[in-house]
């Protein structure tokens, strides 16, 4: 029999070798058939399973779920990710097949299960629910806040470890701290702002009246500064910096917002379905006839 030392790991011979052109070959059968390939869609990574391996050198394999089938050469499914599937892991470096596939996997079923938050060691990944979850309720946001590292991912849990490492409390030298929020438009920054100031509030003792000035703010920044486009009805076109103040007692005493790197081409022309910033809009819906034609604008805002 004839047994190629270049076979891949996954597969294994099954029963007798078989005779294909004057050679006799080992029939070769996947041990660990399921693997995640590549697609061209949201999903980005599928589970696949291997349906025909008789072919010669190539393997065909049928898309879970689906009847969409797919060729490959063995070195070409040799490099694919097997499909390990973990249980629900909320840090992914805690996987035991770290690959862009098994990520997203872990991501896509956290999100469905409510479960928005996950950690990859210090950072927290946030996926937007769209909707209110159990999580982020103000009676959440107060008991996850007082475990601080104990707590399960959450921004709650940031804000909380971030403070006590300001205080000191945590046995380290106090020293002011930062918390970076980023993401696509769409992705939920502004909210996670404000569950952290929620946090902040709570873990300090502070009253929830100590944060709301930097909240309502932001609903003034929001009307100057956001906007609809392709992804998001109420985009931040802009950057912001919020700073909280703590006094002796270690409890807010003020907070400071400030907006950067405003996107000022918007006021003046926008792409193909997107709109200029919500305050025009505002404007316009609330401006008279007089003010309107001073303005050289018109009554409806479709134009605009």
């Amino acid at each position: 029999a004839h047994q190629s030392r270049r076979t891949p790991p996954l597969y294994a011979p099954l029963g007798e070798p078989i005779n294909r052109g004057g050679r006799r070959r080992w029939l070769w059968l996947a041990m660990t058939d399921r693997v995640w390939i590549p697609v061209a869609d949201a999903d980005a990574w599928a589970l696949a399973t291997t349906v025909d391996d008789r072919d010669g050198d190539l393997v065909t394999l049928r898309r879970d779920g689906t009847d969409h089938t797919v060729q490959m050469t063995r070195a070409e499914l040799e490099a694919l990710p097997a499909a390990v599937l973990d249980e629900a892991v909320d840090d992914l470096t805690a996987l035991s097949s770290v690959h862009d596939a098994t990520m997203l996997d872990t991501l896509r079923r956290r999100h469905a299960a409510d479960e928005i938050f996950t950690s990859i060691g210090n950072v927290v990944i946030s996926v937007n629910p769209f909707k209110p979850v159990p999580s982020c309720t103000p009676d959440s946001i107060a008991r996850l806040s007082q475990q601080g590292e104990a707590a399960p991912p959450h921004v709650a849990r940031v804000a909380s470890v971030a403070y006590r490492k300001m205080t000191g409390d945590d046995g380290s030298p106090p020293r002011a701290q930062s918390i970076l929020i980023s993401g696509e438009s769409g992705a939920g920054k502004t909210e996670a702002c404000k569950l952290c100031l929620m946090a902040l509030a709570s873990v300090s003792g502070s009253s929830q009246g100590a944060t709301e000035g930097a909240v309502e703010s932001a609903l003034l920044l929001e009307a100057f500064g956001n906007a609809k486009t392709v992804y998001n009805d109420n985009s931040s076109r802009f950057g912001k910096w919020t700073a909280v103040f703590f006094d002796a007692s270690r409890r807010i005493v003020a907070c400071h917002a400030e907006a950067f790197l405003l996107e000022k081409p918007r006021v003046v022309g926008t792409g193909p379905g997107e709109r200029s910033y919500h305050i025009f809009y505002q404007m316009l819906a609330g401006a008279n006839e007089e003010e309107r034609r001073g303005g050289s604008l018109q009554s409806s805002s479709s134009p605009y």
